[in-house]
């Protein structure tokens, strides 16, 4: 019996380490190709282009790695397109275009990944896509729809200006769509998935869709942990594992708003201006580490105070989720336990969507101690799901998303329901199988999961 412990203590400590390992590499995935490189430069006459036109493009080469997810991307391309900022000007933006074995041409799926930093070296662009695809990115290639991942927050990197990027997922999808290599079809539908922090930016693209995009096929919208409230998310975020989101949407909105320039960049204390300003230039592991709970409020005059002047205020109203109606339906799902979400301010951004006679379904979840995202990356997916007398859901937003892209109407209704049970085709060890011959075979799995059953099978 103690031997039997000592394994599996052993066995648990070597699966902790070996996602800290992946968790530690991840910044590393980054470096593939930086963005300082001549393919992110606007050129001098991007304003002669319309949103959505493609500037530049290429194919990317596989890396060479073994990973096996590479087995759904049949090829990739990275372009190069034109967008437009918070005030209606020209920028730049990228996409990288997932092309999976005999893709569909008359679906494509515009895929958020959760951006956390301001820095120009770990948008997803940049990333090699060889061993970071989460399961609902795999799951997504598995059906043979396209995807689409853009760098929504423009080659500026402007980490929280959710109105630049809304209209740059939406330009991503017009750029994609019109690339001569893909031949989508004139009854293309598209649909938007997105996750915590890519959560506010894919509910703008589908609020701001039909004044800025309506050329642009939406069918529906997937989003988890709605981050709908950005001031909410600041203080909600000091002092705890989240305060490296504070200085990285600081300085990512003050990209597009001067008055958050002027009010906090400048106002910085002499003692912490410079670590402040360091997270302009990390990704997300150096981050957690480097302001992990701080009081990063208190490191420019005013505090928390100044999110109540006037100027400051109207800016971050206009970045709150729920001004607009959901043009599309709409599966929104929210972990309740989440450490950066107040539940309230989701469901306050879901009553004003539902006020607009927007299509919700809205779940809450309450059985993960953390975001949906990360809830079955962790040692909680050795437990049982829940059993309680709430409702169980059932239907998966992978099925629910194929529904929409397959023309099935929706009743217009808003319906919020309780679950204890995560959707596991979403982010998770289960993955939805798929009926077609032609795709690969292999199941995937996490990294830390092949080492761990590698281990296991030393001892038996």
């Amino acid at each position: 019996m103690n031997q039997t412990y000592y394994c599996f203590a052993l066995l648990m400590a070597f699966v902790v380490a070996a996602q800290a390992t992946v968790d530690k590499e991840l910044d590393e995935h980054y470096l593939d190709e930086h963005a300082s490189s001549e393919f992110y430069k606007p050129p001098a006459n991007l304003s002669s282009y319309s949103p959505g036109d493609i500037v530049r493009s290429k194919k990317l080469n596989d890396t060479g790695s073994y990973d096996y997810r590479l087995a759904y991307v049949e090829s990739k391309y990275r372009i190069f397109y034109r967008t437009t900022d918070s005030h209606g000007n020209p920028v730049g933006a990228v996409t990288t275009v997932l092309i999976p074995h005999h893709p569909r041409n008359d679906r494509l799926i515009s895929y958020q990944f959760g951006i956390y930093t301001a820095s120009p070296k770990c948008p997803p662009s940049t990333c090699s896509f060889s061993s970071v695809l989460p399961s609902s990115l795999v799951n997504v290639l598995l059906q043979r729809w396209v995807t689409v991942v853009p760098d929504h927050f423009s080659v500026n990197n402007a980490f929280g200006a959710n109105i630049l990027g809304g209209q740059a997922i939406l330009d991503s999808i017009r750029a994609a769509s019109s690339f001569d290599g893909f031949n989508f079809t004139k009854d293309m539908k598209v649909a938007l998935w997105g996750f915590d922090a890519a959560s506010a930016p894919t509910a703008f693209a589908a609020e701001l869709q039909p004044e800025y995009a309506p050329d642009v096929p939406l069918a529906g919208m997937v989003i988890g942990d709605l981050m709908a409230n950005t001031t909410g998310n600041i203080l909600k975020a000091n002092k705890n594992e989240s305060s490296y989101l504070i200085p990285s949407l600081i300085t990512g909105i003050s990209k597009e708003y001067d008055v958050i320039n002027k009010t906090i960049i400048e106002n910085l204390n002499p003692s912490q201006s410079r670590n402040f300003l360091s997270s302009e230039r990390a990704c997300y592991t150096t981050l957690t580490t480097r302001f992990k709970q701080d009081d990063v409020l208190e490191m420019w005059n005013g505090g928390a105070d100044v999110f109540k002047y006037q100027n400051v205020s109207d800016i971050m109203k206009n970045l709150t989720c729920g001004h607009r109606k959901l043009p599309i339906p709409a599966m929104i799902y929210h972990s309740i336990a989440y450490d950066l979400n107040v539940v309230t301010q989701v469901d306050d951004a879901v009553s004003s969507y539902c006020e607009f006679d927007s299509t919700i379904e809205y779940i809450k979840v309450t059985d993960t101690y953390r975001d949906v995202s990360s809830s079955f990356t962790t040692l909680s997916w050795f437990h049982d799901r829940v059993k309680t007398h709430m409702d169980k859901w059932n239907e998966t937003p992978l099925n629910w998303t194929a529904d929409r892209l397959n023309g099935k109407s929706l009743k217009q209704a808003c319906r919020t329901r309780t679950t204890a049970q995560l959707p596991q085709t979403t982010y998770g060890l289960n993955f939805r199988t798929t009926s077609h011959d032609d795709a690969p075979s292999t199941k995937p799995l996490s990294n830390s999961l092949l080492m761990l059953f590698s281990f296991i099978s030393y001892f038996v």
